[in-house]
């Protein structure tokens, strides 16, 4: 019953595949001689205004099938003249189950997928065709990397979109084209992003799906472990873009491959520059998808002359590239055959598949004017207010503002972030490391004095009495620090450098707020200007310190502490 039911809708799909019959303007239906076997093909010119490759998604979904003409369906920017099945994908997974990511059992797409410049799959160094938003045409094997790009300054390279990874050690992407609840660890992190800007940074959990309008990146506990490290770790508030990065195997269209509107990957390369290369190392090795093995496939080239060839034929790569070559073709490679091969030509069904299809590639007269999606940072997002600015020039200058705090200036700083400031600080001042001057005083440095920090500065500055933990033993590192707690810092700062003591008492009209321990420390910063009070003649003592704030208390103490 179940076989009976699969034919009829293969049935029913060529029925609606076949459609209305039409002639589009440079889109012939031909033949080619394949090594003696007829192959049928479709010649398309894409000097043709308005004509663009374009991605089609079985149910604007990735990782799902539909049938062919349902997948041509969700190409709503104009009309589609010509097609073919798109790459490789889990054919085999079983329809009558229950389609999970726990189980691995769903039609996954193996190949890259660049949709208006937006990358929805990535599959590593693989054959790829793509065109660029002016419509040119390029074919190649290319790696594409998906990047995040932190703050403006910080490029974090993720394993991949759409596909899960359980390795702690994966940073990978999820869009909302997968609509798949994905289980992910309480160990790992996870980050949202919407109009280029951090929105959470959250603990995993089971049966997480990427809302619609967001994009989010899945770190694993070693990954996010090592990116609080390096001062890498994203935060919310921050900027973040999503893009790519793109290697071709012909560097010369490196700018092209990554200035790209759609990218559509292959099996592997048939023909390259001119010449046969199906025996390419990094083809599929498959005894069904060796250079010599017959069988059933579907092609695309581009021709000497610009034109575009898409073609379904019975025969072997090499056989299919030698052919090509002859009948002029430059670059080609090979799409997902067997039973997924599909041709579709002005309307109607060349080649019908055997079954359900993941993507496909649309050629279509377009009615609509595509944009590029803008990846750059938004301008002024992670600079400093226009009254802090000369104090942040200044710690430039004098080398007290670390790399990774030179941006972000309006957010508050961490607890962690302010022992960074004091390492440079100390390294300007007395033109030593904080890791020679603990040495120099004949310091004992644990190499993990709290139980919730592993940040490289935070021992050091720990062990030279400046910053001290909480009774529980934990230092909250990433806690914002307070205006009280930033004081009593400088001030055991400036008793480590033997600073001459200030004993005059601040009057603050909340000065009963400010906590005992922290007392001196205010009157220290305050009496030498290099922290003041707010015009309401409060201090503020639980108030949290932004970035700009405390690099100008910084700058101050630079030159305040004598």
């Amino acid at each position: 019953m179940k076989r009976f039911l699969q034919v009829c809708l293969l049935m029913l799909s060529c029925v609606i595949f076949a459609g209305t019959s039409f002639a589009a303007s440079g889109v012939t239906q031909s033949t080619l001689n394949i090594g003696g076997t007829v192959a049928n093909v479709i010649y398309i010119d894409m000097n043709v205004a308005n004509r663009a490759i374009v991605p089609a998604i079985a149910n604007d979904s990735i990782s799902t099938d539909a049938p062919a003409s349902s997948v041509l369906s969700t190409v709503k920017s104009g009309t589609v003249v010509a097609a073919i099945n798109g790459g490789f994908f889990d054919s085999y997974y079983d329809s009558s189950a229950t389609q999970t990511v726990a189980s691995g059992n769903y039609p996954r797409v193996y190949s890259t997928i660049l949709k208006e410049g937006r990358m929805l799959n990535a599959g590593g160094d693989i054959a790829v065709i793509g065109m660029t938003y002016a419509g040119d045409v390029y074919i190649d094997r290319v790696k594409l990397s998906p990047i995040i790009t932190l703050r403006g300054n910080t490029k974090v390279t993720a394993w991949g979109v759409n596909t899960i990874y359980n390795d702690p050690s994966a940073v990978y992407v999820l869009t909302d084209d997968f609509r798949y609840p994905v289980n992910i660890p309480a160990s790992s992190m996870v980050v949202t992003i919407q109009n280029k800007i951090i929105t959470s940074v959250s603990s995993g959990h089971a049966s997480y799906v990427t809302p619609s309008g967001v994009t989010t990146v899945v770190y694993g506990s070693t990954a996010y472990a090592n990116a609080m490290k390096w001062n890498s770790n994203p935060v919310v508030g921050e900027t973040a873009v999503f893009h790519y990065s793109a290697t071709p195997s012909n560097t010369a269209n490196t700018s092209a491959w990554n200035s790209m509107r759609t990218v559509i990957g292959g099996g592997g390369i048939l023909v390259q520059n001119g010449a046969v290369a199906v025996d390419h190392p990094q083809n599929p090795t498959a005894a069904d998808q060796r250079p010599d093995a017959f069988g059933q496939r579907s092609f695309v080239g581009k021709l000497r002359d610009g034109r575009l060839i898409l073609g379904t034929v019975n025969s072997s790569f090499r056989t299919i590239a030698n052919a090509l070559i002859a009948a002029g073709v430059q670059d080609a490679i090979f799409m997902d055959g067997g039973a997924s091969s599909a041709l579709y030509c002005n309307g109607a069904a060349i080649t019908s598949p055997g079954r359900r299809l993941a993507t496909m590639l649309a050629i279509v007269d377009e009615t609509s004017t595509a944009q590029k999606p803008d990846t750059s940072t938004p301008a002024g997002a992670n600079g400093p207010s226009s009254w802090a600015k000369s104090s942040v020039d200044s710690a430039l200058s004098l080398g007290l503002l670390p790399t990774h705090l030179n941006n972000n200036f309006k957010r508050n700083i961490t607890r962690k972030e302010f022992c960074d400031l004091i390492a440079s600080f100390l390294r300007a001042k007395t033109g030593s490391s904080i890791e020679y001057i603990c040495r120099l005083e004949n310091l004992s440095v644990s190499s993990k004095p709290y139980s919730d920090s592993n940040d490289y500065y935070v021992p050091y500055v720990s062990a030279l009495g400046i910053v001290t933990g909480y009774p529980d033993g934990t230092f909250r590192p990433n806690d914002p620090i307070k205006r009280q707690d930033a004081a009593i810092m400088l001030q055991r700062l400036a008793n480590f450098l033997k600073a001459s003591p200030i004993r005059s008492t601040s009057s603050f009209s909340d000065a009963a707020q400010i906590s005992e321990y922290a007392r001196p420390g205010v009157d220290f910063v305050t009496s030498l200007g290099i922290m003041n009070g707010n015009a309401n003649g409060t201090f503020a003592p639980h108030a949290n310190i932004t970035r700009e704030q405390a690099i100008i208390t910084m700058v101050n103490a630079y030159n305040n502490i004598r």
